[in-house]
């Protein structure tokens, strides 16, 4: 019977012009440290192209991705029995090779359990720098008179003055006057899509505006009505 060999793993293309070092050759089939090293290098690449004027295109943290994605199938393979090297038994029978599929399926599952984890986790970690670049740069911008402020995406990554399904869009917070002039009610909406909760939401409409103003960088004092 024909061995089962796991191709090895290549290499991720280096982004030039970056401090991020190239992982070390993995072994066949890659070792827990290989993992580990993958999963830092990915970070490490994605941390570099959220950087302002970064160098790292998609297709190369595309790259990362690939070797990340091909050292977790490859470990997690090895460890379900398709190990580099070695024939299957020729005396595996029907329910021992049925084991063996489930083991592989099984793998499989966890990887795209994990790398579903993963993606939802650089999604949301793109959503936060978002709104934090556009809140430092609202900051910078005095009243928003001259410059308008950015609109802020809520937590969930929407533009709070966007219909989103049953939510009505909300007063666009262009400047200091349009957060002066933002009712009771539609300051505890813009809170709450901030990720404020419910009981930690102020009650009088001043203070409402107040901590809506340190979200947004709003750097003109808010005075009372």
């Amino acid at each position: 019977m024909a061995q089962v060999q796991l191709p090895q793993v290549i290499l991720p293309q280096f982004p030039l012009g970056i401090s991020v070092s190239v992982p070390d050759a993995p072994s066949n089939p890659p070792s827990s440290a290989d993992v580990t090293r993958a999963q830092e290098y990915l970070v490490a690449i994605w941390d570099e192209k959220q950087k302002p004027h970064s160098t790292v295109s998609d297709d190369e943290f595309a790259e990362a991705m690939r070797y990340k994605s091909d050292i977790d199938s490859s470990f997690n393979l090895s460890r379900a029995g398709v190990a580099p090297g070695h024939a299957l038994p020729a005396h595996m029978g029907l329910s021992q090779i049925m084991v063996l599929l489930t083991n592989i399926k099984t793998s499989v599952t966890d990887f795209n359990t994990q790398l579903t984890d993963l993606n939802t986790k650089l999604k949301s970690e793109h959503v936060e720098a978002k709104r934090e670049c556009a809140a430092l740069r609202n900051y910078h911008k005095a009243s928003g008179l001259t410059i308008p402020y950015e609109i802020i995406d809520f937590v969930d990554g929407s533009d709070p003055t966007q219909n989103n399904g049953n939510r009505l869009g909300l007063p666009a917070l262009t400047n200091a006057q349009a957060l002066i002039n933002l009712d009771h009610n539609d300051a505890q909406k813009y809170l709450q899509g901030y990720g404020i909760r419910p009981n930690r939401i102020p009650g009088p409409a001043l203070a409402r505006r107040k901590r809506l103003a340190r979200i947004i960088r709003c750097s003109v004092p808010m005075s009372s009505d």
